[in-house]
């Protein structure tokens, strides 16, 4: 029992050692070193260095001819006084070169662009679509990116809106808002703005509403987006001009406009009308879009495709005069009202004396 209680009292005075070391000078200094990174903890050193050589050559030979610890004492404690100074000053060049974020003013908004970068725009800039697309204009110059605004094929959003186009703009857009920006790539069908592989019913989304690409080397996110577009009906399917003949001739007239629809692009006039309306870009411009053909869509940080829906309408001011009716003629707006009528014959006769 005597051995062990021998070897505990041996190593209580080297526990008692270790926490004196703990409470020394240099114990302190690795602790505070410490707390900085690698480059400044190197700048500490040797500013520490530099430091006390400076003390030993401006006591002199003082510390040669020592004879009493009063010497020594004095000399720690200016080596201290400097240490201290010196460390108080290095933290506080670190804290004034941390910046601060400033208070943004309560009638700003701000836009985070395709790039990352971050702008603040005052009432008088973000009031209008207009004022906000010039003021993005000049933020492009020379930056990639910069033919998508010129075109202005990019839409400006958040979580409750993807794209808000210029006629909500100011019932939307108020102060305080964050809009984010994305390039506008319209496609015929819906596909992958990097690979161009198609979507099909594997693809799944992300918590945002992001299309995750199923190609393995690509894996991607995109966002979708249709967009209807109202085109007038040419003239060899405009509907007659009176409702009974409008009626009669329905499932005919449906027909029709089902197979101008599944044709190829000719030079039909449908073909004409329904091209300018779409205005679809599956290649690159010939107007230098130096953006697509640099493959430069990889830094943007959100896109989004757009397909185009065609609505046509019948273009009711080009008809000839008809007899008038008692009650006004619905406005058909899409094929699918052409449908809606053809499946509800009965409630024709409503609109006729």
């Amino acid at each position: 029992m005597d051995a062990p209680e021998r070897q505990v009292d041996r190593r209580q005075p080297r526990d008692r050692e270790s926490r004196f070391e703990r409470v020394t000078l240099r114990g302190i200094l690795q602790q505070i070193v410490l707390r900085f990174g690698t480059e400044d903890q190197d700048i500490i050193w040797r500013a520490l260095a530099t430091l006390c050589s400076w003390v030993i050559d401006a006591e002199g030979d003082s510390f040669i001819f020592a004879s009493s610890t009063a010497v020594i004492t004095r000399a720690a404690e200016t080596t201290m006084h400097v240490i201290v100074t010196f460390l108080v000053l290095f933290m506080m060049w670190k804290l004034a070169t941390v910046s601060r974020p400033l208070a943004l003013s309560p009638d700003t908004i701000v836009i985070v662009d395709v790039l990352g970068e971050a702008f603040v725009l005052g009432h008088e800039t973000f009031s209008t679509w207009e004022s906000t697309h010039n003021f993005l204009l000049q933020a492009f110059q020379g930056r990639v990116g910069m033919s998508y605004v010129q075109r202005r094929a990019y839409g400006l959003g958040n979580s409750e809106h993807l794209l808000i186009g210029p006629r909500l703009w100011s019932q939307v857009v108020r102060s305080g808002l964050t809009l984010k920006m994305s390039v506008v790539v319209r496609e015929r069908t819906p596909q992958c703005p990097y690979c161009r592989t198609a979507r099909n019913g594997e693809n799944s989304a992300d918590n945002n509403g992001r299309i995750i690409c199923t190609r393995e080397d690509c894996g991607r996110l995109y966002y979708t987006h249709p967009n209807e577009v109202l085109a007038p009906l040419p003239p060899e399917i405009q509907m007659p001009g009176s409702f009974d003949e409008r009626a009669a001739s329905l499932p005919a007239r449906v027909e029709l406009i089902s197979e101008a629809m599944r044709r190829p692009q000719t030079d039909s006039p449908l073909s004409e009308t329904a091209s300018a309306a779409l205005n679809l870009r599956t290649e690159p411009s010939s107007s230098g879009d130096s953006d697509l053909t640099s493959g430069s869509r990889g830094r943007f940080q959100s896109i989004v495709v757009e397909t185009v829906v065609t609505m046509f309408t019948p273009d009711i001011d080009a008809r000839p005069p008809t007899t008038p009716v008692s009650h006004p003629i619905p406005h058909v707006t899409s094929v699918r009202a052409f449908h809606a009528l053809d499946r509800e014959p009965s409630r024709s006769s409503c609109f006729t004396h």
